[in-house]
């Protein structure tokens, strides 16, 4: 007990810790904030405040166009290197959109400048020609930075500040329910292999409705996650004279997802759900990671119980 509370110390108190277990941004309106390579590469969908000055990527395929959308009517595009790209519409003058494609077949990264001319901004984009599909930007949104800028009133900061306080009242009440022994956990130990690393789902901790499953990562190849792919299904079972029968099987998708390293410095990630219905003592979790890793656990609390009773029952002649 003393080592999960260590644990959720760490948990509850630490930023956010990059390392060997990352999650891929996929939502629709991804607004890059660093305009970097890095930053940019294989982000399906994102959207550029454009500023003068300011160089902005693109990584464009021969497999598939990119679609440019702006929020002003183009003048003229500019191409350093023409025979590189394919550009629709031909008659782009007044247009809001055009796609860009490699004009053959790429073996090779390549890189050339393009100067999209709009009646408000101009926009200097780098576009790299890559090889790889999944490097490509599907859509690139470009705006009038000037236009989409935050305005950071006194309001808006208000209710920053309240969400956060919120967040530390919640964090708050899980640690004092875990100082105070409200809380349950149920050892697991099940270890799936992904190349040379491991994913292994140490335990499951239970706090009223709320079930926090702890993985703890192991290994050098990286495991990339989407958020959006994870889910829990929670069965509850109970035994029948000889037989087992199972409940009606509920989804579940994570709450909050928190990285952090432990005493021991490898990374982990805590899995936060919100259970609407209080679960009986034995059931099974369907954790999936993703549709090709999935830890599959028959929990039963019963055991915890008995086990107690076994350690502690004293009998004194």
């Amino acid at each position: 007990m003393k080592a999960m509370m260590v644990m959720w110390m760490v948990v509850l108190c630490s930023s956010y810790s990059v390392a060997e277990i990352y999650f891929k941004d996929t939502e629709a309106k991804t607004e890059i904030q660093t305009y970097s390579r890095q930053h940019v590469k294989s982000q399906p969908v994102i959207t550029y405040n454009v500023y003068d000055n300011q160089v902005y990527y693109a990584y464009v395929s021969d497999e598939q166009a990119s679609i440019f959308n702006t929020d002003s009517p183009i003048k003229n595009i500019v191409v350093g290197a023409s025979e590189l790209l394919n550009i629709s519409p031909e008659a782009i003058s007044g247009q809001r959109f055009f796609t860009i494609r490699a004009a053959g077949e790429v073996n090779e990264f390549i890189e050339t400048t393009l100067q999209v001319i709009t009646e408000d901004y101009t926009t200097i984009l780098q576009v790299i020609l890559t090889p790889y599909k999944r490097q490509q930007n599907k859509v690139i949104n470009l705006q009038d930075g000037a236009r989409h800028q935050m305005v950071y009133s006194q309001k808006r900061f208000l209710e920053q500040e309240q969400v956060f306080q919120t967040k530390l009242n919640e964090r708050d009440q899980l640690m004092s329910e875990l100082l105070y022994n409200e809380s349950i956990s149920f050892p697991i130990n099940q270890v799936i292999d992904i190349k040379d690393s491991k994913l292994d789902l140490k335990n499951v901790t239970i706090i009223n409705q709320t079930y926090m499953f702890n993985i703890e990562f192991r290994g050098q190849d990286p495991v990339e996650l989407e958020k959006d792919d994870i889910f829990v299904y929670l069965t509850p079972y109970q035994y029948i004279v000889l037989s087992e029968q199972k409940g009606h099987r509920k989804l579940y998708y994570p709450e909050d997802i928190v990285l952090y390293q432990n005493s021991r410095g490898l990374q982990c990630a805590t899995l936060i759900f919100s259970v609407d219905e209080e679960l009986r003592s034995q059931f099974y979790a369907q954790l999936y990671l993703s549709q090709s890793i999935i830890f599959d656990t028959k929990i039963n609390l019963e055991l915890l119980a008995s086990h107690d009773d076994d350690v502690f029952d004293i009998r004194i002649r």
